[in-house]
């Protein structure tokens, strides 16, 4: 009796796209080899004739070889989609391309790629929903600069810096005022204010506050 192997490569059935975990998840027509895998071979766009795109600049998977793939973007690559409002907000704009080198299917052979004219639309994107966190902040008594590092990009258009207040475990919180001079980027991961000479002269007024990391 003949014998007759598996003569098509794997193919890309469906991807979907988690905002929140930072995961992209493959199904393919066909095992794959999951070490074999090159993100940098990726490219997410937000329609059929994009406007705007993103090559991965890597990424990493702790799948199983198989039909499905789970894809770790970089912290990078997450925080460049987050910080563009016209690409994977929604399924109607998150499209993606992939070279043949992006993954191999168990039998060694590349997957069929996906070009342009045969992209392929996210079956669901899942919005991020986890508020991003403070996670280190510096403060000058000197130039009243204050510098705020967050957990991921954030709408620096909507940062309220009256809302913001500077203490010490021996005074009680002195709120910031709206006169500190504060210029910001449309979207990022830190940003800075100066902060007005009222509230600067407030802080050195008040002895237990903003003269060590222990007193801020």
């Amino acid at each position: 009796a003949a014998f007759y192997g598996d003569s098509t490569p794997a193919a890309v059935s469906q991807f979907s796209l988690d905002m929140n975990l930072g995961v992209i998840s493959f199904t393919f027509s066909n095992a794959v080899n999951s070490s074999t895998l090159q993100p940098e071979f990726i490219t997410l766009q937000d329609g059929i004739a994009p406007q705007s795109s993103l090559t991965l600049s890597g990424g990493s998977t702790n799948s199983a070889d198989g039909f499905q793939i789970d894809v770790a973007l970089t912290d990078e690559d997450l925080n460049s989609l987050k910080a563009n409002r016209r690409l994977a907000v929604n399924v109607s704009n998150t499209f993606m391309t992939l070279q043949a080198q992006a993954l191999t299917d168990t039998l060694g052979r590349f997957v069929v790629p996906l070009v342009q004219g045969s992209v392929q639309q996210a079956a669901n994107v899942i919005s991020d929903i986890t508020a991003p966190v403070v996670t280190q902040f510096n403060f000058s008594l000197n130039t009243g600069e204050l510098i705020f590092r967050m957990s991921e990009t954030v709408d620096l258009l909507s940062v309220n810096l009256s809302a913001i207040s500077i203490s010490s475990a021996q005074s009680g919180p002195l709120r910031l005022l709206s006169t500190t001079q504060y210029s910001p980027q449309s979207e990022g991961t830190s940003f800075s204010a100066t902060l007005s000479n009222d509230d600067l002269n407030r802080i050195k007024f008040t002895a237990q506050v903003g003269t060590s990391a222990t007193t801020t």
